[in-house]
């Protein structure tokens, strides 16, 4: 898994980050989402992320800095679910949300569970 960070003119940070799903390498980079009510979408078929900058992701306007990281992080968690299920031959479950939000939002409480009883 390969991390290269870039900047535009800007002065922006844009992450280009390579993700491993399975074998399969998807290109995340969180210089955009082409759809404004998400904060961020999978390609599934060209294997690309793309997720609003972590200063967009959170809605609030007073968002602090750890509301953010945390908004990011759970958007790029429910990102590569989306890509896993797709990935596992799983696409009935890769298209439902309701299951997809679940598992990205329970994950670091269930592998917290796995990593006190030594299970990882």
């Amino acid at each position: 898994m390969k991390n290269n960070n870039k900047t535009n003119t800007e002065t922006t940070k844009i992450v280009h980050t390579d993700v491993d799903i399975m074998g399969t390498i998807y290109e995340m980079t969180d210089d955009y989402c082409k759809n404004d009510d998400y904060g961020g979408e999978t390609r599934l078929f060209t294997k690309e992320i793309h997720l609003r900058p972590k200063d967009e992701i959170v809605e609030v306007k007073d968002a602090t800095p750890i509301e953010k990281e945390l908004g990011f992080n759970q958007t790029f968690r429910h990102e590569i679910v989306h890509a896993f299920f797709f990935e596992c031959g799983m696409t009935e479950y890769c298209m439902d949300e309701t299951l997809v939000e679940f598992l990205a939002s329970t994950a670091p409480k269930l592998f917290a569970i796995f990593k006190k009883h030594n299970l990882l």
